[in-house]
């Protein structure tokens, strides 16, 4: 008896599993791996804006992926994300490029030249990180605001991601297909032509720094103008709108020193206004240049309006005298400028270059 109860409760134990077996409680089939694509540049674009969103646009670059500075370059992928200015904020870039070769470079350094953190090497003077993988290296660099305090958190994020190998999957891919900040133009002007000078917003009321942006809309709400841009440098902050090419454009700064007329050919004063001209240029194909600048009211910065044209050595410049007079009396202009000037700048219907030129 005391086997029978034993070989019972055996095919007891073995009915309730074959039950439970066949109940609700089935085991989940693990899922199938995602499929994978080979990495590319939209796909590096892609992780740009996921690490560091509000970029203008994303293009591909052509430049070879440093392996190990100044000697060794070899190919790779790269591609970098454009912000623009934003009041008190220089614009600036951030490149993340992957080679699938060795990294022929050295983690050794010295402080305070680089450092080493998370597993990545930061080079603090030619402002990069560098990630070196089983198979290959991610590298991301740009512009110096990149590098300091917490968006160098992110930098380092961006170069750790271990999303960056020869193959992701395929819905990265896609994602980074439909981006719209993605731009495989030349990123100029390209064929835009002159439209119609824009209407500005009425005034919101707050005060804002000027940016690049705030400076070219009204450059567009005076002139015809094609595309825009930022020329800023460290001392000034420039908008430039286009007039149909390169060499045909007006530029507006604001700039912390006083305008002296440097190197051009006359310097007058009209109205309390400084007029200056250049026509003595290298050739005949490098623009002429017609300058109108004020010291604003607050005896600080100036406003300078610069035209450049080629089309001026036939005898006139396409903004004359008056033109560009209009625009640097314009009282919207300032070191600050109302948040409406701001935000038009910021949805300015023209094409945005961020090319640099090459024409001069």
């Amino acid at each position: 008896m005391r086997h029978l109860r034993v070989v019972v409760t055996g095919l007891l134990i073995a009915g309730s599993a074959v039950l439970a077996a066949c109940s609700g409680g089935t085991a989940a089939t693990p899922s199938a791996p995602e499929p994978q694509t080979a990495i590319t540049a939209r796909v590096l674009g892609q992780l740009l804006d996921q690490h560091d969103p509000g970029s203008y646009a994303i293009a591909p670059s052509d430049a070879p992926v440093a392996g190990s500075e100044p000697t060794e370059f070899i190919s790779g992928l790269s591609a970098t994300a454009y912000y623009r200015a934003t009041p008190g904020r220089a614009a600036r870039t951030l490149t993340l490029s992957y080679a699938p070769a060795r990294y022929a470079g050295t983690f050794d350094c010295a402080e305070p030249t680089c450092i080493r953190r998370d597993g990545v090497l930061v080079r603090e003077r030619s402002h990069e990180v560098i990630s070196v993988r089983e198979v290959g290296f991610v590298r991301v660099s740009g512009s110096p605001s990149n590098f300091e305090g917490d968006a160098l958190d992110a930098v380092i994020a961006l170069a750790r991601d271990a999303t960056i190998a020869p193959t992701v999957g395929q819905s990265l891919a896609h994602a980074a297909a439909a981006n719209p900040r993605w731009r495989s133009d030349a990123l100029d002007c390209g064929d835009a032509s002159p439209s119609a000078p824009i209407a500005l917003p009425a005034a919101a009321g707050a005060v804002r720094a000027v940016t690049p942006q705030a400076l070219a809309a009204v450059l567009a709400s005076h002139l015809a103008a094609s595309c825009a841009g930022d020329d800023s440098r460290s001392d000034t902050i420039i908008g430039t709108v286009y007039l149909g090419s390169d060499t045909e454009r007006v530029s507006l700064t604001i700039a912390a020193t006083p305008y002296r007329c440097p190197q051009l050919d006359t310097c007058r004063t009209v109205n309390g206004l400084t007029v200056a001209e250049q026509h003595d240029v290298a050739e005949q194909t490098y623009p002429a240049h017609l300058v109108v600048a004020r010291q604003l009211p607050d005896g600080t910065h100036w406003l300078i309006a610069d035209e450049a044209s080629v089309r001026a050595h036939n005898g006139r410049f396409p903004v004359d005298l008056s033109g560009l007079t209009q625009v640097v009396n314009d009282p919207r202009v300032g070191a600050g400028v109302d948040a409406a000037l701001i935000s038009a700048g910021d949805d300015l219907p023209l094409r945005w270059r961020l090319a640099p030129r090459t024409s001069e």
